[in-house]
């Protein structure tokens, strides 16, 4: 698949607005919009041909929902410091909006204004966990619980902590669940985490590498990245997956990494500091499939990720960063190199979840997360969270506008400014009205 080649045809795209920007390529349409909101997510599945990607404020943490109009996909939802759970679990408020009401009363979240709860649960096809970290898996269990789970994926790796038993007693209890690791299962289906004994009613292997995986109707994932042994840090462990959805191609890479903290390039700005790890591995093995359109960046943008070697091979045309307020060590994340090098590609977009907490330079106290009345979940909270979700929508066989020199008659809010020429498309004839 070509990749998109990113021109803008509407600028304003403002964190916690609701503007928009439209990139074409060929026939693909996408468009980027900000979810600040509960009104600005869409209570309805795409239609066929089309995809919806969402980028999901979960404060310190990484939380995703890929949908079609035929398939849920969810990879990873944890939080530092939005660990609520119940009715103030962020991310269970969040799919109630972009899904659907899903559950008992129980799982109604307390904000929001939605309605009774249906007693019934709507279905997601797939939950993928990339690793057994609290910041990717705390708010997984309430999904579960909440919504009709038809398979997991998981490295296997254990992590004793309450955090993991949790989420494996919560697919335990799931209904008809199959749950899929890259570690081979024991021969009783029966793992030990935190002194407790869980068992599964199914559970298979997977590995990397294999051919593509159905989601739906044109929409594929592939594994690149699958490690069940124990390492001192489950980073290691982390499931990459390519997405193809439709045109369009993604990279989830999780926490994946490339080792000790160090800049993405060296002084000079040009030569890359080592790749290891993950990242080595992904350049390594699958040169082809790392290259994509869009990367969810791994680690939180932290210096143990994104090596400027890595961001050459995969050269996204959207960065998707989720980041918040918590310590990671000293460090609050996304590291500034990070940032710097991902936004030197004139026209590659980075989007944020961060740009409103309360550790962000430059945001007025009025407009800070903690102290939104109608972020998503719970509001007025005092924590970040909530206001600053992202949904990009891909729309496959659009026509491409043509537009002419910029002027408000032409191109309406589509200009830049009055000096400026509007976006022309290979092969469109373009001139002064």
């Amino acid at each position: 698949m070509s990749k998109v080649v990113i021109s803008i045809a509407l600028v304003g795209l403002v964190a916690g607005g609701t503007a928009t920007v439209v990139l074409y390529s060929s026939n693909l349409r996408m468009e980027i919009r900000a979810a600040p909101d509960p009104g600005a997510v869409d209570d309805e599945p795409p239609d066929p041909g089309q995809f919806r990607v969402h980028l999901v404020d979960v404060d310190t943490g990484l939380g995703m929902l890929i949908q079609g109009s035929d398939f849920n996909l969810i990879y990873d939802g944890g939080s530092r410091d939005n660990r609520a759970q119940g009715r103030k679990n962020r991310l269970l408020a969040y799919l109630w909006q972009a899904i659907g009401p899903s559950g008992d009363e129980d799982c109604r979240p307390v904000e929001d204004g939605v309605g009774a709860a249906p007693g019934t649960q709507l279905t997601i096809q797939n939950l993928v966990l990339s690793h057994p970290h609290q910041d990717h898996a705390v708010l997984l269990p309430d999904v579960l619980r909440c919504y009709d789970v038809e398979v997991v994926w998981d490295s296997g790796a254990i992590n004793d902590t309450k955090m993991y038993r949790e989420f494996l007693q919560a697919v335990a209890a799931e209904p008809g669940v199959i749950y899929r690791t890259a570690l081979a299962p024991p021969a009783d289906r029966t793992v030990t985490v935190n002194g407790a004994s869980i068992t599964m009613a199914t559970w298979e292997q997977f590995a990397e590498g294999g051919p593509p995986i159905t989601l739906g109707t044109n929409a594929t994932m592939r594994i690149l990245h699958a490690d069940g042994a124990a390492h001192s840090d489950p980073n290691e462990n982390s499931i990459v997956l390519r997405l193809d959805l439709g045109q369009t191609s993604m990279l989830l890479m999780g926490d994946g990494e490339s080792g000790q903290r160090m800049e993405p390039a060296q002084a000079d700005g040009v030569t890359t500091n080592p790749l290891g790890d993950i990242e080595e591995h992904l350049v390594t093995t699958y040169p082809t499939e790392i290259d994509v359109d869009i990367l969810q960046v791994g680690h939180h943008g932290s210096e143990t990720s994104s090596r400027l070697g890595f961001l050459k091979a995969v050269s996204p045309d959207v960065a998707l960063l989720s980041s918040g307020g918590f310590k990671y060590g000293s460090k609050v994340l996304p590291d500034q190199s990070v940032v710097d090098m991902l936004e030197s590609e004139e026209d590659r977009i980075v989007l944020r979840t961060d740009l409103l907490d309360a550790h962000t330079p430059g945001v007025d106290e009025s407009d800070r997360c903690g102290s939104d009345t109608n972020k998503i979940g719970d509001d007025n909270d005092t924590k970040d969270g909530g206001c600053n979700s992202w949904i990009i929508d891909l729309d496959d066989g659009v026509e491409e506008p043509c537009c002419r020199t910029c002027t408000k008659k032409a191109c309406g809010d589509g200009c830049i400014a009055a000096t400026s020429t509007c976006w022309k498309p290979p092969g469109c004839a373009c001139g002064p009205t």
